[in-house]
């Protein structure tokens, strides 16, 4: 229900919060909130790091949406999960939507400490608890079965997302939603002109080029990639695996790839912002 003054819709004020600007929760927060921003129902402020990313406080000043810098990127900020409870104090905000674990821990974190909170949604964006070790796992489950009891509803990209989620008694279904991911087609539909100058630019030569765009992490299975993409390699010598993406992982993919003998085949290009134009290379 929106909110309602003296007989009069209220606009909903909804703080977006991510803890990178970088990667596609990110991009993901920048197209929602524009998209949120032109309802008149909404007054959207998002609220992320400025770590050198794909996305920027220029993506929305032309919006017109306020932006807040919050440096939750790294480490156990106490300082900014403060700083988080001000801001939904002064901000009145009515809902806290968070993008992500790291902006789900500190954001609900933060949310739990005032006493008219406001409503909770939290966007998995991939969940890879399952992946983790066994101490690292439980250890994240336990505290989001704690942090559940200050969450409102809890957004899936997939339907196998909210079966893992749901495997693990973390929520209940009724408090579970499926969104697919929203895509600027337009992004992708407009020409990205001759692509020889990005070929050049990454040395993939005249042959097939096989895309990946991910962060690199689990539950990514890169190990299997790269092992079928040798046995690709060794029928096709020209084809080349351009991943595009960065994470933790990102050493044990170059030590793999180097193991595989796959140097001169496989390129890791860490984050871009030209996706449409790589896409057009594959």
């Amino acid at each position: 229900m929106y909110p309602v003054v003296k007989g009069h819709m209220r606009r909903v004020k909804v703080l977006q919060l991510v803890a990178s600007s970088r990667g596609g929760g990110a991009t993901h927060v920048r197209d929602l909130a524009l998209g949120l921003s032109q309802d008149d129902a909404f007054e959207v402020t998002v609220a992320m790091p400025t770590d050198g990313g794909n996305v920027s406080p220029g993506d929305f000043s032309a919006a017109g949406i306020p932006f807040e810098v919050v440096n939750i990127a790294g480490g156990f900020p106490w300082r900014e999960v403060r700083r988080l409870r001000g801001l939904l104090q002064r901000g009145g905000f009515h809902i806290l939507h968070v993008h992500g674990s790291r902006a789900a821990l500190f954001g609900r974190l933060a949310a739990a400490t005032i006493r008219s909170r406001p409503r909770v949604v939290f966007s998995i964006h991939g969940f890879a608890t399952p992946w983790y070790s066994l101490v690292k796992r439980s250890t994240y489950l336990a505290l989001e079965r704690v942090l559940q009891l200050v969450t409102d509803r809890t957004i899936c990209v997939a339907q196998a997302e909210a079966d893992s989620f749901l495997s693990h008694r973390l929520a209940r279904p009724e408090r579970i939603d499926i969104v697919p991911y929203g895509i600027d087609v337009a992004r992708f539909a407009r020409g990205t002109g001759h692509t020889s100058a990005l070929r050049e630019e990454l040395q993939l030569g005249d042959g097939l080029v096989v895309l990946m765009v991910c962060r690199l992490n689990v539950p990514r299975d890169f190990g299997t990639l790269l092992t079928a993409f040798s046995v690709v390699r060794s029928e096709f010598r020209e084809v080349h695996l351009l991943i595009v993406g960065d994470g933790p992982q990102r050493g044990q993919i170059e030590g793999l790839v180097t193991r595989l003998g796959l140097a001169d085949s496989v390129r890791l290009t860490g984050f871009r912002d030209d996706v449409p134009a790589l896409l057009a290379l594959a």
